[in-house]
This record gives C-alpha cells, sequence and structure tokens, in this order.
C-alpha cells in the first residue's frame, strides 16, 4: 500500500506522463497530413488523405493489442517505458523524412501508443486500489493535464514550423515524449489485486454483461458528442470569440476537470452515478441543440451552456469510465479491456459520425439518433445504479454480519 505522499507522487507522475504524451502526439497530428501532402508529389491528395486516415484508424485499433501483451508480457511500467520510447523515435523518424519514408515513424508511433495509452490509466486505478473513493479525483487531474497537452502541442508545433521545413515540429513532438517518458520511469508498479476484499456483488456473468454494456454505452456517448459537436460547431465555437472560440470547449473542461478533481477528495458519490448523469447531461445538451440551434445561430450566452453542459457531460462519462471499468473486470486482464474499450469506442463512434455527416450528409440525423441513444443508455444506466446501490447495501449488510459472528466466535 502506498503513503500519501507516495500516492500523490504516483498521481502526478502518471498524470504528467499523459500529458506529455498528449502534447507530443497532437503536435505531430498537427502538422503529419501537411508534411504527407508536401512530401508524397507522386501520390494524389485524396490517396494521402487515404493514408492518413489509415493511419488515425490504425493509431487507436492496435490498443487492445498493446493491453494484452501489457497484462501477458510487460506489465505496467515496462509497457509505458516502451511505449513512449517508441513514440519519440517515431517522431524523429518523421523528421529525417528527407532520408527515409516517412512509414517507420507512423507505425512507431502506432506501437507506441498501443503500448503506453492503456497501461498509463491502468497505472492510476491500480495505485488507486486501496482508496477506490479517490480514484475519480485522480482521474480528473489526468483528463485535465490530457486535455491541456492536446491544446499546448499543436501551439507550440505551430509557431515553430514553417511550410517548407517541418523537421523542428516534429523534433519539438519527440522532445514532448521524452519529456512524458521520464515520468514512466518513476513509476512505481503495483500488484495485481488477485482477491477482492469484500464479498462480489454480482456473479461473473453479470460482471461481463456489464463490462459489454459500459463499450457499448461508451460507443454511443462518442458517436452522438462526435456527431453533434461536427453538425453544430458554428455554435460551439461563436464567432464573436475568433481564436478563442476555436479552443473555449477545452478550456471548459480543463477548467470543470480541475474542480472536480478537488471535489471528489471530499464529497464521495459513486462513479455508477457520475456516468449516469453525465449521460443525462449529454443528452440535455444536444436536446438543446436540437430545438433551439437547428434553425438560427444562437446567442453567446445559450452557447456558453451547451458548451458547459457538453464538458460536463464529457467529464463525468469520459473520465470516469475507467473506475466503472475496474469495479467489474478482471484484474488480471484490466489494460486488455481498457485497450479494448479505448479502440473499438473510439473507432466506431468516428466511423458512424463521419458516415452521417461524410457519406449520408445528414448531421442533424445523426444528432437526433446520438441523442436517442443516450437517452435509453440513460434510463438503463439510472436503473442500473439503483440495483447496485441496493446489492451494495445488501453486501455491506453481510459484510457487517459476518465481522459481527467472528468477533462473537472470539
Amino acid at each position: 500500500m502506498l503513503t500519501t505522499a507516495q500516492l500523490a507522487s504516483q498521481t502526478t507522475y502518471t498524470a504528467l506522463s499523459s500529458f506529455f504524451e498528449r502534447a507530443g502526439y497532437y503536435g505531430m497530428r498537427s502538422i503529419l497530413l501537411l508534411y504527407l501532402v508536401s512530401n508524397f508529389n507522386n501520390m494524389e491528395k485524396e490517396d494521402v488523405t487515404l493514408l492518413y486516415s489509415i493511419f488515425i484508424a490504425a493509431y487507436v485499433l492496435a490498443r487492445p493489442i498493446g493491453g494484452l501483451i501489457t497484462d501477458l508480457l510487460t506489465g505496467v511500467k515496462l509497457s509505458a517505458i516502451i511505449g513512449l520510447s517508441t513514440m519519440s523515435l517515431g517522431s524523429f523518424a518523421l523528421a529525417f523524412g528527407n532520408l527515409i519514408t516517412p512509414f517507420p515513424g507512423m507505425i512507431l508511433f502506432i506501437i507506441g501508443s498501443a503500448l503506453f495509452v492503456p497501461a498509463n490509466f491502468t497505472h492510476m486505478l491500480r495505485i488507486y486500489s486501496d482508496r477506490e473513493s479517490k480514484t475519480d479525483g485522480a482521474l480528473s487531474i489526468q483528463y485535465a493535464l490530457i486535455n491541456l497537452g492536446s491544446l499546448i502541442g499543436p501551439l507550440i508545433t505551430a509557431l515553430i514550423i514553417d511550410f517548407d521545413n517541418f523537421r523542428p515540429g516534429f523534433i519539438c513532438s519527440g522532445i514532448f515524449l521524452l519529456c512524458g517518458l521520464a515520468f514512466t520511469i518513476l513509476y512505481k508498479e503495483q500488484p495485481i489485486e488477485s482477491q477482492p476484499k469484500r464479498k462480489p456483488i454480482f456473479t461473473n456473468r453479470m460482471r461481463t454483461l456489464a463490462l459489454i454494456g459500459i463499450i457499448v454505452g461508451i460507443i454511443v456517448y462518442w458517436f452522438a458528442y462526435t456527431a453533434t459537436t461536427s453538425h453544430f460547431q458554428f455554435a460551439l465555437r461563436p464567432p464573436q470569440f475568433g481564436y478563442w472560440g476555436e479552443i473555449l470547449p477545452i478550456i471548459t473542461l480543463i477548467i470543470l476537470a480541475s474542480i472536480f478533481s478537488v471535489l471528489w477528495f471530499f464529497f464521495d458519490i459513486s462513479s455508477t452515478w457520475k456516468w449516469t448523469y453525465g449521460i443525462l447531461i449529454t443528452g440535455l445538451a444536444i436536446l438543446i441543440c436540437i430545438f433551439f440551434v437547428t434553425n438560427y445561430r444562437p446567442s453567446i450566452l445559450l452557447s456558453l451552456l451547451i458548451t458547459i453542459l457538453l464538458s460536463l457531460g464529457e467529464l463525468l462519462v469520459a473520465a470516469y469510465w475507467y473506475s466503472l471499468v475496474k469495479r467489474f473486470a478482471n484484474p488480471k486482464f484490466l489494460c486488455t479491456i481498457i485497450g479494448c474499450t479505448l479502440g473499438i469506442s473510439s473507432y466506431l463512434a468516428a466511423f458512424f459520425s463521419d458516415l452521417f455527416q461524410e457519406k449520408i450528409h445528414n448531421g442533424f440525423l445523426g444528432s437526433f439518433l446520438g441523442w436517442a441513444g443516450l437517452v435509453l443508455v440513460g434510463i438503463v444506466s439510472l436503473i442500473l445504479s439503483l440495483i447496485y446501490k441496493k446489492q451494495d447495501t445488501l453486501a455491506d449488510h453481510e459484510d457487517s454480519s459476518l465481522a459481527d459472528n467472528s468477533l462473537l466466535d472470539q
């Protein structure tokens, strides 16, 4: 068991490694397409765009494999170290694309991310295995730094490149990743929990169904969120704010995550209820878009309200579902399950959102179907939250009764 000081330091190392990894990845990604277009003169622009799309798809779909390798072979700390080392090598390979083709650099990024991302979240969950009520506060800190990294990386990269020389941008990305690597070396890997500390609430079959439900719920959530933000982007990025309107959603999310990182250390609310509230709040934000934004440009106040609701819903769902997965997953395969959920949900949500936006050309229909799916998921989550609360209360009574009887026997 970690002491309070060790827990604080491990939380800091894990969150900062996430920050630098996101800064490095999004810094690289912000210039990759332009780099490919300028360096593949013998390819049509459509073919380059297809290559870029394949890279993004492989980047997220490789995560289940990386999670499985972590669980079976390397362990969390070694996977995180290898992952960020490989990604940094990928950045430096792209920086010298005039000597070698960009493909090795892109492949190294795919392999490195597959190993690092699931391992990083798993490490955060395991260091809080003895203080589960504080897990969501730590995840809030991590989520705030993840979004801050995704904002800072492209900004710094854009400042140091020109369209004739992308090398400084890729080198900057590699330096970010090496900074993250320095923090992963300081990870103190925790043992896998082999036995539950209390009587299990659900059977193995119910736990499996719960995990499937979480994965489906995450897919529905990200599809609804992506479809809505794509179709109603003019409402979420008020032109009156200029450049600040572009980054307003990220800034709002960072502020909310910072507030909740403190709040959850004082108030103990179950992750199942946070998930349910997040689903319902996101559904409310989408409903406001459907009714009040479809036919006219909203006011600044309405845009701010929608942005805050979507950011709050994202925080409650996207940051805290890891706690739910840990509760129901087999501890020996936690990294694999996180990798599967991250990879499958990201890919399918983007696929269906693009289907409605680009192929069917009906973003409104995608937003409406996403809202309907969220309502259904929210109702089911509400019912299951009530059932879980009841079962949890019964388990507490049984545990206390067993403890009392053991004292009497003594």
